[in-house]
This record gives C-alpha cells, sequence and structure tokens, in this order.
C-alpha cells in the first residue's frame, strides 16, 4: 500500500498528475485504491495500472509534434526554477492536506450534532410517551372519580355502615379500664 505522494516519488511525477490519474482511472481503480483517516492509499496493482498510464501517455507525447518543444522546456528549467516548483507542489500538498483535515473535522462534527439531533429526538419522544401516559392516567383517575357513589358524612351513615360497640367491646380499653374502678 503506497500513499499518493509516495506514488507520485516512485512513477517521478508530481502528486497533482497522480491525482489527475486517480480521477481519469476512477473506473479502473475501484477495488485499489483505499481510504484510511482520511489518507488515500493505493495497492500494488493499482501502481501498476497508474504507471501503465503514464507510460501510454508519454508515448502519445513522445508521436506528438509539439512534445520536442514540451521536453526542451523541462530540460532547460534551471534549478532554482525547479526548487520553485517543488515548493508550489509542497505547498499545495500541504494546502490539500489541511483542508481535508478541515474536512474530517467539520465530517465529525456534524455526526455529533447528528448524534444530538437523534438523542434530543429520543428523549423528546420519551418525554411525549411518559406526558401521554400521565394524561391517561389522570383521565382514568377523574373517571373513577365520577364514577364513585357520592358518600353521606360519617353522621348520616345508616347503623350498619358504623361500627357498634358492645358494652364488652367498650371497657376492653386502656381508659375504660381506670373507669370501672
Amino acid at each position: 500500500m503506497y500513499k499518493i505522494r509516495q506514488v507520485a516519488e516512485i512513477l517521478n511525477v508530481p502528486t497533482v498528475q497522480i491525482h489527475e490519474k486517480l480521477i481519469f482511472l476512477k473506473n479502473d481503480l475501484k477495488g485499489c485504491i483505499h481510504k484510511k483517516n482520511s489518507i488515500t492509499f493505493i495497492d500494488e496493482k493499482g501502481l501498476v495500472m497508474i504507471k501503465k498510464a503514464f507510460e501510454s501517455e508519454m508515448i502519445v507525447k513522445v508521436s506528438e509534434p509539439e512534445s520536442d518543444e514540451l521536453e526542451t522546456q523541462s530540460v532547460s528549467m534551471t534549478d532554482d526554477e525547479s526548487h520553485k516548483l517543488t515548493e508550489i507542489e509542497n505547498t499545495y500538498d500541504l494546502k490539500v492536506i489541511e483542508l481535508r483535515e478541515k474536512i474530517g473535522h467539520s465530517k465529525s462534527q456534524l455526526n455529533k450534532l447528528d448524534i444530538e439531533i437523534m438523542r434530543l429526538n429520543d428523549a423528546i419522544l420519551h418525554y411525549h410517551e411518559t406526558l401521554k401516559e400521565d394524561i391517561d392516567i389522570r383521565l382514568l383517575k377523574e373517571e373513577k372519580w365520577e364514577q364513585l357513589p357520592v358518600e353521606a358524612p360519617v353522621n348520616e351513615r345508616p347503623e350498619s355502615e358504623t361500627e357498634i360497640v358492645t358494652e364488652t367491646e367498650g371497657k376492653k380499653g386502656f381508659f375504660n379500664s381506670f373507669r370501672s374502678k
């Protein structure tokens, strides 16, 4: 497994061209490209396919009449210019990495917010169910309350419902023991 930068070093091309090839060969490279922690890896099979794509591109460029001009321009590049080009590529790579990190951070924040929203929705559903149960219980209590017969005050109850104390039961109490003496 190789990182994109490693593939670029192996093929001696800028990483931008590797990205372009990945886009161009997207369908052919399915299964050869793997992502782990927002880092793209290419396996051996993918490396061979990208290498063949670059070789076939070089054959096409050499056969074109304009290719001589391109080669002379790249050969005539000074060390200072190539150093500047390398710096530009490095800053580009750093910015791409920085943007990927920001995107990854934003995705994780969105995931956290999604989880929070789901948790709050669950809480709302739970409170809704609890409220429904409370309302149902209160309604049942009100219905039962309304269905209960109105009882007469204690003074107005018939003797069958009140306690009838016989003389023997009345003498059993603690204070009644003092009265009889």
